[in-house]
């Protein structure tokens, strides 16, 4: 059975304006007439909330903060077969109502905001940045192709091992490390390892070659350079093995 609700936000907050397109929703299934039913009982309380749906900003605890100024709660909703969004239709509804239709975008810019600025001088996970470290010209997010040419030109060039970064069916390494505000890298460690075994020997080499790299175009929050701490993963082709080539 099809339902088609169209929101009583406008009714419920004494308002004469009338519901736009985006205010009706179709229902065509059990989970969807729940979630509204569910809003309204939350509204009734004037309780509302933001929800986002698969998705966890870098902001959260700022968002959560500056949206509790408004008497708004975070609700954060995993989602695999399209739960939440009729929930968020409405919630999202009253908002524009209450706020206006840009206050969403203007909290999240400020929770964004406030978040660099608590942060600030932190060492921040790569999945935080807007824009990843460049290692010279090369347009790799990370790095990795370039410090492999250079691993294989300064130290493998006339060896029977060569460095790749096709992991697939390869050893390989995982290494960390952080990229600082002025362009060096530091702190490089080996954080996993794959049938590498007989290759412990390049750990050194790789970690040395990481940790002396000064050439780096640092990554960005809010077109901010900050210190970041990123991944790269470097495999191994080994010449020696005839029937075994991964590029």
């Amino acid at each position: 059975m099809r339902y088609t609700i169209t929101f009583f936000i406008l009714i419920i907050f004494g308002c004469s304006s009338k519901p736009n397109k985006e205010d009706v929703v179709d229902l065509e299934d059990a989970i969807c007439e729940e979630e509204i039913e569910q809003a309204f009982k939350l509204l009734k309380k004037d309780t509302v909330q933001y929800v986002l749906i698969n998705e966890i900003p870098r902001y959260e605890r700022e968002l959560r903060q500056v949206l509790s100024e408004s008497n708004i709660q975070l609700e954060l909703v995993a989602s695999m077969h399209g739960e939440g969004y009729c929930q968020k239709s409405v919630m999202d509804s009253v908002i524009n109502e209450r706020f206006g239709s840009n206050y969403l975008m203007l909290i999240k810019n400020q929770a964004d905001s406030l978040f660099l600025a608590t942060n600030r001088g932190s060492v921040f996970p790569e999945q935080q940045l807007d824009e990843r470290p460049l290692l010279a010209t090369n347009p790799n997010f990370n790095g990795q192709e370039e410090i492999i040419k250079r691993l294989n030109k300064k130290t493998f060039a006339k060896d029977s091992i060569e460095l790749i970064s096709n992991i697939v069916n390869a050893p390989y390494f995982v290494v960390s490390f952080i990229v600082n505000k002025d362009g060096e890298s530091s702190n490089a460690e080996i954080t996993e390892r794959n049938a590498t075994d007989d290759y412990m020997e390049l750990e050194n080499v790789i970690i040395n070659e990481i940790n002396g790299l000064t050439d780096w175009t640092a990554g960005k929050i809010r077109n901010e350079i900050v210190s970041s701490k990123i991944e790269v993963a470097i495999a191994v082709n080994d010449k020696r093995n005839a029937n075994t080539s991964y590029e």
